[in-house]
């Protein structure tokens, strides 16, 4: 575990953005329900972020898993065509990030997180994305899927 508490400077800084929250969160809900809704289309090719009845998602990224264990190099490098900035899902720490190997999981011990580590990424819907960054979002979506 960890302490996670903040100390009189993060909270400071913290404060500093708390006249920005609505702002920010509204603008990153908005993008990211965007993107769930034009992917909606394309739910027989992969999962996304999504909501659940009676939740409420700030999010930081749009998740993108692949079905079928289809490698995600092709949908990452469309995405690079598009100047569009990804990142890999978290993976399985115990068996897909070395730091943890000391523990002597095998690759297998965690389907379904290993899973999301090799055919999931994510993209970033932070509240400075404009329409235009979101309409080259869609079309590299578009053009990976209907390829």
């Amino acid at each position: 575990g960890f302490n996670s508490k903040m100390n009189d400077m993060e909270a400071s800084l913290g404060l500093e953005g708390i006249n920005d929250f609505w702002f920010t969160f509204l603008t990153r809900k908005s993008s990211w329900r965007r993107l769930v809704k034009f992917t909606e289309k394309y739910q027989d090719k992969a999962m996304f972020s999504y909501e659940r009845t009676g939740t409420e998602v700030c999010p930081h990224g749009f998740s993108i898993l692949l079905k079928g264990s289809v490698s995600t190099r092709k949908l990452c490098e469309t995405l690079e065509k598009y100047n569009i900035h990804w990142k890999r899902n978290f993976g399985c720490i115990p068996t897909q990030h070395e730091a943890y190997f000391h523990l002597n999981h095998k690759t297998g011990d965690f389907p379904n997180s290993e899973y999301i580590g090799d055919y999931g990424i994510h993209i970033g819907v932070h509240q400075y994305l404009t329409n235009e960054d979101l309409i080259r979002i869609e079309t590299a979506l578009k053009e990976y899927f209907e390829s």
